[in-house]
């Protein structure tokens, strides 16, 4: 599923989420501002794991073909339950490494440093805070085309679980998922939680508390080649997944539409 070129995205907060790649011409001239990017430009692929069958891997590509971000997850087909084993976004990269261990995914990807520089010389205000691809809402994306896939692919399961590692994480799953039926804290540390009778209050109650669990997490990080850490600290969540109407099911697997795409 190839889609429009990838473009670059101006926050209201002035922060800059760009890509640096296809037709956009840079370095950006003086006085040049850069262009919104488009979620729809993404394509998904499911890949399942050779040495562990029901294990999986849905990706996220700019149209390129360089890799954004991926779910591992495992669906088993005796199971009503999926489990999200890593998520991870592809950050850009701080340096290049000088082994292999220590290069970007994307080699394509240049440093920060040198996005900086191309912003710094078109007249923009910028340091190293500008320049990121964690509020591009690829998190999002990626849990709702892991939601879709399951409805059509494994209508046996019903829930997914998995653990949450940071702030940016917890609000991608609620915004891809919607609200949890179940959110934990193994460490019971803090006196918050979600359960399954907090789908019942009003939306703005509902909000409350996931903003209030997910500000007891620290903020996403990544090493210098611009792969996701993931601290010790999280949560335990767990979402219910909706079965897809049977006619929804049947356009999905008679159409030439990808699976995947959004109406």
């Amino acid at each position: 599923m190839w889609y429009k070129l990838a473009i670059t995205k101006v926050d209201p907060s002035g922060q800059i989420n760009m890509d640096f790649s296809g037709k956009n011409t840079y370095p950006l001239n003086p006085g040049e501002k850069p262009k919104r990017f488009d979620l729809d430009n993404l394509k998904f692929e499911v890949i399942e794991d050779d040495e562990y069958p029901e294990e999986y891997r849905l990706y996220a590509y700019l149209y390129d073909g360089r890799k954004l971000g991926y779910i591992d997850f495992e669906a088993p087909d005796s199971s009503d339950t999926a489990r999200i084993i890593y998520t991870s976004i592809y950050e850009y990269p701080t340096s290049k490494g000088k082994k292999q261990y220590g290069k970007p995914v994307n080699p394509e990807d240049k440093k920060k440093s040198e996005y900086l520089d191309q912003l710094s010389s078109a007249g923009y205000l910028v340091d190293d805070s500008s320049i990121t691809r964690v509020d591009w809402g690829i998190g999002k994306k990626l849990y709702q085309e892991l939601k879709k896939y399951l409805q059509i692919q494994k209508p046996n399961i019903k829930f997914i679980t998995g653990r949450v590692h940071s702030k940016e994480a917890f609000w991608a799953r609620f915004k891809g998922l919607g609200f949890p039926i179940e959110a934990t804290d193994p460490y019971q540390s803090y006196d918050k939680e979600i359960k399954e009778e907090h789908s019942n209050l009003p939306e703005e109650e509902k909000l409350k508390l996931v903003r209030n669990m997910a500000n007891e997490l620290g903020s996403a990080s990544f090493d210098p080649s611009g792969i996701s850490d993931a601290p010790q600290w999280h949560f335990d969540v767990k979402n219910k997944i909706e079965r897809l109407p049977s006619n929804d099911k049947q356009k999905f697997q008679t159409s030439d539409v990808n699976l995947f795409e959004e109406d």
